[in-house]
């Protein structure tokens, strides 16, 4: 949803085919492209056919600052891109080289792109342009990105090979972890889900459990 005008709804062609970003009124019915990135990408991988986050990722919390991950008609990834909604610029790259992500994100306050991944890359953290990156953690799980109390962007994930399968919470500017609670208490486990959306309400993430053992 467009974070202020409650009409607007941001889309996607299934799977992302056709690399275009839509934008529909649901009180009128009306649709338009706010951006078509087929030419500026195959400009640089010239067999892209589809630019999405993998359904998991969202833009920042203004609306402004987008992360994409590129793949082809066969689903070979290609790289990963950011984007600037109010100039239509391309702000960086990323080549993937075959390292396909399980899902890209885009953090809260716009200064990551936040890479998913269980291959060899992990989850990363990179800067806007790509220029830095922070590893945070050695794959992928549950996780989400939100806002800490302070209002600085947060992943917050479940670590199942650490000894207590803690949730916990790094900072992406300071790179400082730190642990919620565990989730292996007394010989027991639980899956979970994770939701870092309440942006109004700094420090709150949700956290939904679905098996356990």
């Amino acid at each position: 949803w467009h974070p202020t005008n409650p009409d607007l709804l941001y889309y996607l062609p299934t799977n992302g085919v056709g690399m275009r970003l839509h934008e529909e009124n649901v009180t009128t019915g009306t649709t338009r492209v706010v951006a078509d990135f087929s030419a500026r990408l195959r400009a640089r991988w010239p067999t892209a056919n589809a630019a999405w986050t993998r359904s998991e990722g969202s833009p920042s919390a203004d609306g402004r600052y987008w992360c994409f991950m590129v793949d082809d008609a066969n689903w070979g990834t290609l790289g990963v891109f950011t984007w600037d909604r109010d100039t239509d610029t391309i702000l960086g790259w990323y080549d993937t080289q075959g390292d396909r992500p399980d899902h890209v994100s885009m953090s809260p306050s716009g200064s990551h792109c936040v890479v998913s991944g269980d291959g060899p890359r992990g989850t990363v953290a990179f800067s806007r342009d790509f220029t830095s990156q922070r590893q945070l953690l050695h794959k992928s799980e549950h996780s989400d990105l939100a806002r800490d109390a302070n209002g600085d962007d947060v992943y917050v994930a479940v670590d199942y090979r650490s000894s207590t399968g803690e949730v916990f919470m790094l900072n992406l500017r300071t790179g400082v972890r730190t642990a919620l609670f565990s989730t292996y208490v007394s010989g027991t486990a639980t899956a979970l889900h994770i939701s870092g959306k309440a942006y109004a309400r700094p420090g709150w993430v949700l956290v939904s459990t679905y098996a356990d053992y």
